[in-house]
């Protein structure tokens, strides 16, 4: 009878311990929430074209240094840095007064000459008809020809001083261009059109022959100057398009590789490109970031609005067969175009919360209103 007893004892206590794990259980199951009025896709590997950043400078395909070719007080000054200029216009005046004088010098002498021809002329026209003159009376022999032989040779000189006194008006003329040139370089111009960056002159300083006055920027064409590590020396040839961008402004911009050096900085084991840019009106200087295509590759992309950050973690909510979520931390790579690329934390194939997900929360289950991304399912479009 104990032992009957005790038996019952055992099975009563067994079956309340039962009852209390399928209430709990159920208690359980029904605590879970469920999560509705979240949109949902199946991430799929896709197609992007991936580039290497380097840095470089814009800078002005062609930049002159005007100089003065002949020393001299400076005057005037009629432009400053900043200014925009034509070409042909005057920027700066130095003292002329010693070139006004020999351009002055050099037509007086050349005004000489012009009255020397004159006389000249008049000679050998009078040396031609005293020689007929003579011819004459030598045939009828009333002259010996040591008369007529004096009177050609006379003919003849009159002739030689012409030419010589014409040579005289070539000299005269080369002196007067020599000196008006002169003249010129008391006038400093700009050599094409552009932005004076630097003006390095004041009023009353001397000018050298030389030495830099001023520095002019040709805006109408610019180009990049960056440089690229040593290993992609291979990936880089001239004529490949690049992409541009300046911080600064938000400026974008597609580019030309033109040039390649392809000498090694020791120091920085980098070479130097250029990339020409067609925008025009740019800023020499400026900081930008320059993309190198480096071919396509295939990865994993989610939107942005899949994240969900919980301190300093971050994370997506994804969901199972069973309709459970969970929260899954990933390592986030690239963002571009309002999707970031996703290195590790969830694989292919997965589904993941892409839209509202800030309705979701780790262990809950996905109700029955819910939206597909048919998109999202395909993954995405290509970048």
């Amino acid at each position: 009878m104990k032992f009957l007893k005790s038996m019952a004892v055992f099975f009563l206590i067994a079956a309340l311990a039962g009852c209390t794990a399928d209430e709990k259980h159920g208690v359980s199951e029904k605590a879970r929430p469920e999560v509705s009025g979240v949109t949902i896709a199946r991430i799929e590997p896709v197609a992007v074209s991936r580039s290497h950043q380097v840095t470089g400078t814009v800078k002005a395909v062609s930049e002159s240094r005007v100089a003065g070719r002949m020393m001299g007080a400076v005057l005037e000054v009629l432009v400053d840095a900043g200014d925009r200029v034509k070409k042909g216009a005057l920027l700066a005046r130095l003292d002329d007064r010693d070139m006004v004088e020999k351009v002055a010098q050099a037509r007086a002498g050349l005004r000489e000459a012009q009255q020397a021809l004159a006389a000249a002329e008049e000679n050998m026209t009078l040396a031609e008809i005293t020689h007929g003159r003579y011819q004459a009376l030598f045939q009828e022999k009333a002259l010996s020809r040591q008369e007529l032989d004096q009177v050609t040779s006379n003919k003849k000189m009159a002739a030689f001083e012409y030419e010589r006194v014409g040579e005289m008006i070539s000299r005269a003329e080369a002196a007067i261009r020599e000196a008006e040139v002169g003249l010129s370089f008391t006038r400093i111009t700009a050599p094409v059109s552009g932005l004076i960056t630097a003006k390095n002159v004041e009023p009353g300083s001397m000018a050298l022959p030389g030495a830099p006055l001023f520095t002019i920027e040709d805006t109408s064409a610019y180009e990049v100057e960056a440089a690229v590590a040593e290993a992609l020396a291979e990936k880089v040839a001239v004529g490949m398009e690049v992409h541009v961008e300046i911080p600064a402004t938000g400026e974008e911009m597609t580019g030309t590789v033109s040039e390649k050096i392809a000498a090694i900085d020791p120091l920085s084991r980098t070479f130097r490109i250029r990339v020409a840019l067609a925008e025009k009106n740019l800023a020499s200087g400026r900081f930008v970031k320059v993309f190198l295509p480096m071919g396509d590759v295939t990865i994993l992309q989610v939107p942005v609005a899949a994240l969900v950050t919980k301190g300093q973690l971050t994370g997506v909510y994804t969901v199972d067969d069973d309709r459970k979520i969970t929260y899954r931390l990933v390592r986030l790579g690239k963002e571009q175009g309002g999707r970031v690329e996703i290195l590790s934390g969830i694989r292919a194939g997965e589904q993941v919360i892409v839209g509202d997900a800030d309705r979701a929360s780790d262990g809950a289950v996905l109700g029955q209103d819910v939206t597909w991304d048919a998109a999202e399912q395909k993954g995405g479009d290509n970048e």
